[in-house]
């Protein structure tokens, strides 16, 4: 009697899960969060820089009234908060992509989508996450409002990896859009936790707003041109990208959203008095993305991912060129 192929391949998953060790879960589980990819730290950029940024601010308004020290904490804090998040994020979009992962050649090896990791150890996996994530934003924000600010960020988080499916295709939604949101929603965290109640909500939204559009742009860029890796695939499976909106002139989009993404910079920048800041955001940003621009290839997908890989370091660059910043100030009021 013939088996057929899906009741073999879950026979094999199970038969696999029953040899494996627990530190072998461990692992796996960590492959599906992204621990071992750099591309994790995206989610963490809009909320670290916001918080130094409006450090920077009250340093330079109200220098007596805080403390490197404390605005290095709370943008410690809000790494954590954003990295655990993130973390259980990239678990939830596998989980929900896991069939469709399991048919591109890039992904099918992912530990949902090849059976390693089972429904059920996933979506706990992703609440012991969540959870590290949310008390760490009450502890960074000393337990106000903190569930408040989360819920809109968790509903964006949860309704990404079906933004890539047909039906938002029709209305015009693609997912770079959802994830533009999400990775842009924590810079209201920074000011936040640097302001607390000093600030209203309406106040923290207009302050966080510029870098919150830098952000947006940020990842449409570097996401199209990530997803873009996948084009042969996913174009057999209909899934919906941001490149299906480009078509042929994938260059010429990536291109408009990188200018875009160097236009918010002087928005940010313009509040915070800083020659610094200046060059080493504005200035080193407008060489990188003209290089990833010029080295990107649309007939080799696979420089996409290079193209992104590269926007990581420059943000690693600013969260540097920041902490530079708030050095500098403790240095003028000596």
């Amino acid at each position: 009697m013939s088996v057929s192929p899906s009741k073999h391949a879950t026979a094999c998953r199970e038969q696999h899960n029953n040899q494996r060790s627990f530190l072998d879960l461990v692992f796996y589980l960590a492959l599906t969060s992204r621990l071992n990819n750099i591309r994790i730290l995206f989610g963490v950029f809009g909320g670290v820089i916001s918080t130094l940024l409006a450090g920077i601010s009250k340093a330079q308004h109200e220098p007596a009234s805080i403390s490197r020290q404390f605005i290095l904490r709370q943008a410690a804090l809000c790494f954590l908060h954003c990295f655990s998040l993130g973390a259980a994020g990239n678990t939830w979009n596998d989980l929900v992509d896991r069939d469709i992962d399991s048919k591109v050649a890039r992904t099918k090896s992912r530990p949902l989508a090849s059976g390693k990791v089972s429904t059920v150890e996933a979506v706990a996996w992703i609440a012991c996450l969540y959870s590290i994530s949310a008390g760490t934003l009450s502890w960074m924000l000393d337990d106000k409002d903190a569930w408040k600010l989360m819920m809109p960020l968790t509903a964006v988080i949860m309704l990404y990896p079906f933004g890539k499916r047909p039906a938002f295709r029709k209305l015009h939604i693609y997912p770079q859009y959802l994830l533009g949101m999400a990775l842009g929603y924590p810079t209201i965290y920074g000011w936040s936790a640097i302001y607390g109640g000093q600030l209203t909500l309406s106040e923290i939204l207009e302050r966080c707003f510029p870098l919150c559009l830098f952000l947006f742009f940020w990842t449409f860029y570097g996401n199209t041109a990530y997803s873009y890796q996948d084009i042969e695939d996913d174009r057999k499976m209909k899934v919906n990208s941001a490149y299906n909106l480009a078509g042929k002139h994938i260059h010429a989009l990536l291109a408009v959203l990188g200018i875009m993404t160097l236009l918010t910079i002087p928005f940010v920048l313009n509040p915070i008095s800083s020659l610094w800041l200046w060059i080493s955001w504005m200035g080193v940003w407008t060489i990188g993305i003209a290089k990833q621009l010029i080295s990107f290839d649309p007939s080799m997908p696979e420089t996409g991912g290079a193209l992104q890989l590269q926007t990581v370091v420059l943000g690693i660059w600013i969260i540097v060129a920041c902490i530079v910043q708030l050095g500098l100030l403790e240095l003028s009021t000596i």
